[in-house]
């Protein structure tokens, strides 16, 4: 008995080297394919990901210059020197009138408006945008004496990822671009036409 067991254990052999570089090789390729499969879908989500955050920040921007330009008054795109903290890319000013009321002139009364003189002010520093609006306090329409006291002040953060922002006065278009950083990067620009006031001066 003993002896038949001994000669079914010679007559068993092992897997030869071939057969092990085969399995091998077909479990590499089977990994491999799953690996691959998962970096696309990983990376297609980035990407995907990456545009649409792109696309969203340069929207958001066209939204608030459009809006605000349709009121605007007198329009610069001018950096203000005096401002070395911030970087002006695109200023508006504007006035909302608040309310008639009369005032007596000699024997008859003279019809005034008082109004708010606003300024907004667009600022690009690291990418960042941000919408500054100031005002005034209720002043005389002829009044050309004014202030915008510190309270009066309103910040936005806009956007972000903007690498670049270009208003051209002679066409009134408004270029933006927007790219975001890290894995998946992805850059979007689109160009906004806007529609300032007829009577809106610009200044140079």
């Amino acid at each position: 008995m003993l002896s038949k067991l001994l000669n079914i254990g010679k007559k068993q052999e092992g897997f030869t080297f071939i057969e092990v570089i085969v399995a091998l090789a077909i479990t590499g390729l089977i990994v491999g394919g799953i690996a691959l499969a998962y970096i696309q879908l990983v990376t297609g989500h980035f990407q995907s990901s990456g545009e649409m955050t792109a696309l969203r920040q340069v929207q958001n921007t066209g939204y608030h210059i459009s809006r605000d330009t349709k009121m605007a008054e007198n329009i610069d795109i001018n950096d203000d020197p005096e401002t070395t903290d911030i970087t002006e890319v695109f200023t508006i000013f504007w006035t909302e009138v608040s309310k008639w009321k009369s005032e007596p002139l000699g024997d008859v009364d003279e019809v005034i408006s008082e109004i708010l003189r606003h300024k907004i002010v667009y600022t690009l520093d690291d990418g960042i945008i941000h919408r500054i609006e100031y005002y005034t306090d209720k002043i005389r329409e002829d009044d050309d004496d004014y202030v915008y006291p510190a309270g009066n002040r309103i910040e936005t953060r806009v956007a972000q990822y903007i690498t670049e922002f270009n208003f051209s006065m002679a066409t009134n278009i408004l270029t933006v671009t927007a790219t975001t950083g890290g894995f998946g990067s992805q850059t979007e620009t689109r160009s906004y036409e806007v529609e300032p006031r007829p009577d809106t001066i610009y200044w140079q």
